[in-house]
Parts: C-alpha cells; sequence; structure tokens
C-alpha cells in the first residue's frame, strides 16, 4: 500500500531479479489517498509517487516475508525562480498570480530574482524609474524556473540642446 497525494502516479520497480516486472497505477482523486499494488514478490523496490506541480518523491523498500510494508510518500508542491533581466537599472517588478496582490522586487545591477513561486499564470510588471524608459506588462505561465530577459523600449532620449543667440540681441535682453 502506498499513500500519497491524490492523482499522484505511483511506479513500483524492482531492484534485482526480473527488473522488466514493474507495477504502475495512481492515488484516486477522491476518497483515500491510497494506492494498493498487485502482489509482488519478496525483494527490493523503489517506489516512486509523482504528481505535476509537485516535488517527486522515491523511497526503496524491502518486502519480506510475514511483514506489511505500507509506504507514505506525501509530496510537497513545487516551487520555482523566476529571474528577470533587463536594460533598466533602476525600477521594480511587480510580479503575481493572476487576480492576485503581486510581490514587488527592486531591479538591483539590472536583473530580478523571485523565489518560492508556484505553478500558474503570473502577471510580470517592469516598471522603470529611468526616464524615458516605457513600462512593459506580460503574461507568463510559471511551470519551471524562468531566466526570462526583457529589453524595454526607450521613448524618450536626452539630447543636448545648442542655440545660436549671438545674432539676436533683442532675445538677451528680455525685449
Amino acid at each position: 500500500s502506498i499513500v500519497s497525494e491524490p492523482g499522484a502516479q505511483i511506479t513500483i520497480e524492482p531492484l534485482f531479479g526480473d527488473r522488466t516486472q514493474v507495477k504502475q497505477g495512481a492515488v484516486p482523486q477522491s476518497g483515500e489517498p491510497l494506492y494498493n499494488s498487485a502482489p509482488l514478490p519478496f525483494g527490493k523496490y523503489l517506489v516512486t509517487a509523482a504528481r505535476d506541480g509537485y516535488v517527486t518523491r522515491k523511497e526503496e523498500r524491502e518486502l519480506t516475508p510475514g511483514q506489511l510494508t505500507p509506504v507514505v510518500l506525501t509530496l510537497k508542491e513545487a516551487a520555482y525562480r523566476v529571474t528577470v533581466r533587463t536594460n533598466v537599472s533602476k525600477g521594480r517588478v511587480e510580479l503575481g498570480p493572476k487576480g492576485a496582490a503581486a510581490g514587488t522586487y527592486p531591479i538591483q545591477g539590472g536583473h530580478v530574482v523571485a523565489d518560492n513561486l508556484r505553478r500558474g499564470e503570473y502577471t510580470l510588471k517592469i516598471i522603470p524609474d529611468e526616464v524615458g524608459f516605457e513600462p512593459s506588462a506580460e503574461s507568463v505561465n510559471v511551470s519551471r524556473d524562468l531566466d526570462l530577459e526583457r529589453r524595454l523600449e526607450r521613448k524618450l532620449r536626452a539630447r543636448v540642446l545648442r542655440a545660436d543667440l549671438s545674432g539676436h540681441p533683442g532675445m538677451l535682453r528680455g525685449a
């Protein structure tokens, strides 16, 4: 018997003997979070529980005569990291699940790292503090660690203004 998260895929692989006799199944989505395999011969096995969006767990177990061998493989939700690199050196990144409050991360050295994010759709906003850069916003699907490169468009540029006012004496006196 294997106890795990509802919907977890279970694999039981023999470590010795006939290694082709792999048993597979799933913990039901409803009811007791328990998978019962067909009878297995005595020996050592690698038991794996995997579910999309969770960290896979593996454990070795030995089946011996006269002993029950329940296996509990509690799965932990996977956490991901998003790194955003940009051509803006000052400003902030707002990143949060769609429809929820966003976390705010200051841009340092042209990049931001957001840790411990759960799987899902996020809204990513880059808000520059530098004059001339346009903010950007987009939707990002987080299902693994991401390394994003985003170059913001610079609409305004500083220009040196040169004016020759020597030929207009009235301009200099305020006339």
